[in-house]
């Protein structure tokens, strides 16, 4: 899918990573190994000096520069176009920020910020600076979730009566321990939702928009022993039909499944496979009809194959940077699509915290309040 965003005589975009954890040294692998045909990895940067052998050794030669800090960063400016920040959540705001001023194109790890305030200065900035901005939503690029859209946009469902979503994303205690800020308020800002769960939510705001309402119940910490959520049941409220979704990161085995009910027909995606429904208009007919027995009711069931990945989602996001920087193509998440997924996540745990319903979106006082909250206590605890 990646080759179709290259087009004949392309340029090479010079990049710079910033940060070299799991996901930086995972994208300069595939950049340096030539997957990324369209990519140069010309810079890294990393904050401490103790890791400046390893990482060089990691790279194998001496043709990237590896800067250590932003003084570094910033008196190398020249030696790269665009900036993939795969830096902990908390310094998003800060590169991408330095990017734009430098007109640095620029590609943000989820989430975009952890607030949606700091997702929007991001969008407002790149948009001032006439730069390219995406951020990696990768799951935009799985063949499912496509092709839920498409049947979405073609009115296949008629009137969309309910939604439910179930995923689960199963992790150790040796994975929330990887780094210090991981899992915790006061250096992630939150748990699943804000990580593992932003992919989920993007996907639910790329198939249905952006919804009204949240009614959320949150388990923080049910089977760990952190102060972040783990667990989520979350109601969001739409025009017209609500989208159940329930969300953990504490069952072993691996789900990813949605149900679509519409007026005219129902989809339900799981293991590789979209099983469609299509049957009259139900509306109408309880409306119209003069029998109670549905079973009479003629409708058509086929079975569709849509991956639910491909193994080449990060290749295609960084492909198409590349191309929207080079010749214009239309990026698949601009970032001003990725404020969606970090409003609905705070919303969410405004919700949890106060159990009750939240307007969205949310309000900016009351959520910098409910985290200065959570990382009071949580700091209390240790």
């Amino acid at each position: 899918m990646f080759c179709n965003y290259i087009k004949e005589g392309f340029r090479m975009v010079r990049v710079a990573i910033i940060g070299y954890g799991i996901m930086g040294s995972k994208y300069a692998a595939m950049i340096r190994s030539g997957e990324i045909i369209n990519m140069k990895l010309t810079l890294v940067c990393i904050r401490s000096r103790q890791k400046l052998d390893s990482v060089r050794e990691s790279l194998g030669d001496n043709s990237v520069f590896v800067a250590v800090g932003d003084d570094e960063l910033l008196e190398h400016m020249d030696m790269f176009d665009a900036m993939i920040i795969t830096t902990p959540h908390s310094s998003h705001l800060e590169y991408a920020l330095m990017g734009t001023r430098h007109g640095k194109h620029i590609l943000v790890e989820k989430p975009a910020g952890i607030t949606a305030n700091e997702a929007r200065i991001i969008s407002d900035a790149a948009d001032e600076a006439n730069i390219t901005y995406q951020v990696m939503f990768h799951k935009r690029t799985v063949p499912y979730v496509n092709k839920l859209k498409a049947l979405i946009d073609e009115g296949v469902f008629g009137k969309i009566i309910r939604v439910s979503a179930e995923a689960t994303f199963y992790r150790t205690k040796h994975y929330h321990n990887q780094a210090m800020w991981r899992s915790t308020w006061s250096g992630e800002y939150g748990g699943m939702l804000i990580n593992q769960g932003q992919h989920v939510l993007d996907t639910i705001f790329y198939l249905f928009g952006m919804p009204v309402g949240v009614d959320a119940n949150i388990s923080f910490g049910k089977l760990n022993d952190f102060s972040v959520d783990d667990e989520a049941n979350i109601l969001y409220s739409y025009e017209g039909f609500d989208v159940a979704l329930f969300m953990s990161t504490v069952e072993m085995v691996p789900t990813e499944r949605i149900k679509i009910v519409g007026s005219k027909a129902t989809a339900i995606y799981e293991a590789g496979k979209i099983t469609l429904s299509k049957y009259p208009d139900s509306i109408e007919y309880a409306l119209t009809s003069t029998s109670n027995d549905a079973s009479k009711v003629e409708y058509n069931t086929c079975t569709i194959e849509a991956p639910g990945k491909t193994g080449m989602e990060y290749q295609t996001m960084l492909s198409n940077f590349a191309s929207s920087i080079e010749s214009g193509t239309p990026l698949i998440c601009e970032g001003h699509d990725a404020i969606a997924a970090i409003e609905m996540c705070n919303s969410a745990y405004l919700s949890g915290y106060h159990k009750k319903e939240i307007t969205l979106p949310c309000d900016l006082e009351e959520y910098d309040t409910f985290l200065k909250t959570m990382i009071d206590k949580e700091r209390s605890s240790l």
